[in-house]
């Protein structure tokens, strides 16, 4: 059954084109934001500042997505200035 499963549904591929502004440290970061995710779930998911794979995970997840943002919009901004300037060229 699962052979026929694999052959008759789509299998999940990385797409670059749906992230285009990911870089070298988004994947280091978002490695360790996994480890820090499975150490905290490996303790049994405990809640509460006072746990220390909590915070851990909860920084390192924080911190991914500033960067995450941050790639992001630093992506766009430099579309919008080459949109920019190639619209002045061709004026």
């Amino acid at each position: 059954m699962r052979d026929c499963a694999n052959k008759c549904f789509p299998t999940k591929r990385k797409r670059r084109h749906l992230k285009p502004f990911w870089t070298n440290e988004l994947t280091e970061l978002h490695a360790l934001m996994s480890s820090s995710r499975a150490a905290w779930c490996s303790v049994g998911r405990p809640r509460g500042a006072q746990h220390m794979e909590y915070r851990d995970y909860k920084a390192a997840k924080a911190h991914f997505r500033r960067a995450m943002r941050r790639c992001g919009e630093q992506f766009m901004t430099e579309l919008y200035h080459n949109s920019n300037m190639t619209l002045y060229m061709t004026v």
